[in-house]
C-alpha cells in the first residue's frame, strides 16, 4: 500500500518491488505506460524472463545488493 501512495505523489515515476528470487512482485506507474510497458509485462516473471539478457545482467547485480540491504542508483532512458 505504502508503494501506490508514493505512486500517488509522484505519477511520473515507477515502483518495482522484488521477491528475493528477483520475480516482480509488483510493477506500477505512470513511467511504465510512458515506456510503453503495462504492469502486466513484468509482473510474476523474473528479471531475466521479463528484461532483454542485457539488461537483465546489468540490473541483476544491483537488486541482489539492494534485496542484501544496500542500495544502488542507475540512470536510464
Amino acid at each position: 500500500e505504502l508503494h501506490r501512495v508514493i505512486l500517488a505523489l509522484l505519477p511520473d515515476a515507477a515502483v518495482f518491488v522484488f521477491d528475493p528470487g528477483l520475480r516482480y512482485r509488483l510493477a506500477a506507474g505512470g513511467a511504465l505506460a510512458d515506456a510503453g510497458f503495462t504492469s502486466a509485462d513484468f509482473e510474476g516473471k523474473t528479471i531475466r524472463e521479463a528484461l532483454p539478457p542485457e539488461l537483465a545482467e546489468q540490473y541483476e547485480p544491483h537488486l541482489g545488493r539492494a534485496l542484501a540491504g544496500g542500495t544502488f542508483r542507475v540512470e536510464h532512458r
